[in-house]
């Protein structure tokens, strides 16, 4: 399998601040890399899912990925908190200057109706120093 940078965005979203805001699916952290969500999750869920939207840029020095990530929550309140807690764990984030991410938060969306919770969506991307 290709690997566009996914593992490197599922391994900064799975720490202790960003577990501990979510729920769990199948004894581990509900953090999907799809752009739908698994079924039987509920609008009482508490999860992430991310997904690549926009590819790399070969004219780059460096690979750069654009990721959506999806933070939700049955509340308001609840999908900010783990919005703020996936932020803080995320952005800026710089591995030896081989890799970083950088993200923002956009703006909540409200349920479309019983069967959808709160939504906030942040922008990540990622850039991976290329091999010359």
């Amino acid at each position: 399998m290709i690997n566009f940078g996914e593992k490197y965005i599922y391994d900064a979203l799975n720490v202790l601040d960003v577990n501990e805001t979510i729920d769990k699916y199948n004894n581990a952290p509900a953090i999907f890399f799809d752009s739908m969500l698994p079924s039987g999750l509920t609008p009482e869920s508490k999860t992430i899912n991310y997904y690549m939207y926009v590819p790399q840029n070969l004219a780059l020095e460096y690979e750069k990925y654009s990721y959506a990530i999806h933070c939700r929550a049955k509340t308001f309140n609840e999908a900010v908190i783990i919005a703020n807690a996936v932020v803080n764990a995320i952005n800026r984030l710089n591995y030896d200057n081989e890799l970083s991410i950088t993200c923002k938060t956009l703006p909540c969306q409200s349920p479309t109706d019983e069967r959808d919770n709160y939504l906030v969506p942040i922008e990540a991307v990622l850039k991976i120093k290329s091999e010359f």
